[in-house]
């Protein structure tokens, strides 16, 4: 999803769950709190209340029906400062998922090396949990952390990138 710098804006994700029938009713929920979600019918409608460092929406929705609740599905959605074309991310994360370490490199030059690729890392509650500089080595040690999904951000020069890791 991508974001004009001075606005916000609706989007909609088309949500199908297997054996929706005439009695399906649909619950949302926020799982990030930098934005509004609800049900259009079987549509989440996200409006973005963006501010750093969200780079990212995540919620959850789930059906239920005379047989019951469905298992809740998890949405994390990439929010980008830049409508435009083609791939925004210019390096590769991997490998992902860990549970040890991460490799940075860069995807145009698979030699190149930036001294001054500087990172940090949120819990997907927004709550920074480390911050650096990767230098020669390129790689960050995971292992200490907890199981679950978090965002990297990966800043060179005046440009930022966002990528979604999961330590297992």
């Amino acid at each position: 999803m991508c974001r004009d710098e001075n606005s916000t804006s609706n989007n909609f994700f088309p949500v199908l769950i297997s054996g929706e029938d005439a009695n399906t009713t649909w619950q949302v929920e926020r799982i990030t709190t930098n934005h509004y979600v609800s049900m259009q019918g079987n549509q989440v409608v996200v409006s973005l209340l963006y501010s750093s460092p969200y780079n990212y929406i995540a919620f959850r929705v789930r059906a239920s029906n005379s047989c019951g609740y469905s298992d809740w599905l998890e949405y994390y959605v990439q929010v980008t400062e830049s409508c435009g074309s083609g791939d925004l991310n210019n390096y590769m994360v991997y490998p992902n998922p860990t549970s040890d370490v991460l490799n940075i490199k860069s995807k145009k030059d698979k030699d190149k090396i930036d001294k001054y690729l500087f990172y940090e890392i949120y819990s997907f509650g927004a709550k920074l949990m480390e911050k650096g500089i990767l230098g020669d080595n390129q790689v960050i040690d995971v292992s200490n952390y907890k199981k679950g999904r978090y965002i990297l951000k990966i800043k060179v020069n005046d440009k930022t990138e966002t990528h979604h890791i999961i330590i297992e």
